[in-house]
């Protein structure tokens, strides 16, 4: 058996045989194991720490974020056509939404409000 020790060809003659040995088998073990298993050992830890996806929040999400951007289609919807025609729709939001309910009808107010709805659904589900 060698020493571990500064002198590498030194005959290593234990005082109590089987302590000191076991000692230095075991500190050696010990340091080449941690060295080994380190980097396994933190990459396992960090897949362990996935959080568990509930389909609740997913649904949520969705909701959440076609129902906010869904209520702003009819102010979207006056001011385009305000845009296009300034002079039929008014100036302010208050005229142009009389006007858009007037001549174009209330069902105006929601024109692309099924796509909004569902593209922003999927968008706040995947997010």
């Amino acid at each position: 058996e060698r020493c571990f020790c500064s002198k590498p060809n030194q005959k290593y003659v234990p005082k109590h045989p089987g302590n000191n040995m076991i000692r230095i088998r075991s500190l050696a073990c010990s340091l080449l194991l941690r060295t080994l298993t380190l980097p396994i050992t933190v990459h396992v830890q960090s897949l362990i720490v996935l959080p568990v996806l509930d389909p609740r929040e997913f649904l949520s999400g969705g909701l959440a974020a076609s129902v906010c951007h869904t209520a702003a289609v009819p102010i979207d919807v006056i001011k385009t056509k305000q845009q296009i025609d300034p002079q039929q729709y008014g100036d302010g939001f208050l005229d142009g939404f009389r006007n858009v309910v007037s001549l174009d009808g209330p069902g105006a107010l929601l024109l692309g409000g099924v796509p909004t709805f569902s593209g922003y659904f999927v968008h706040g589900l995947l997010k």
